[in-house]
């Protein structure tokens, strides 16, 4: 929506969740979905975390996967895994 003003989606935005909000059995489901998102997403952050500050203290070499020229960062992938396992049980 480029071509909009700020104000009109807003209100767009607001009168869609103001109607949705009437309907109780939407927040049934949109807790279970909210609680999944953080299973998925905070390994993330901490791979984000470490990838850009701790690093670079402990004296290694933030980014590697992309210096070497890979567009998939295998470690993150398999860290990310292990995490949402813990994060799971």
């Amino acid at each position: 929506f480029p071509n909009k003003s700020r104000a009109y989606i807003t209100t767009i935005v607001g009168v869609g969740t103001a109607i949705i909000a009437c309907f109780p059995f939407v927040f049934t489901r949109l807790l279970d979905f909210v609680g999944y998102m953080g299973l998925l997403l905070a390994p993330v952050g901490a791979i984000i975390v470490s990838e850009h500050w701790v690093f670079k203290k402990i004296g290694l070499t933030p980014l590697w996967s992309k210096y070497q020229g890979n567009d998939l960062n295998k470690a993150a992938l398999i860290t990310w895994a292990i995490g949402v396992v813990f994060a799971v049980t």
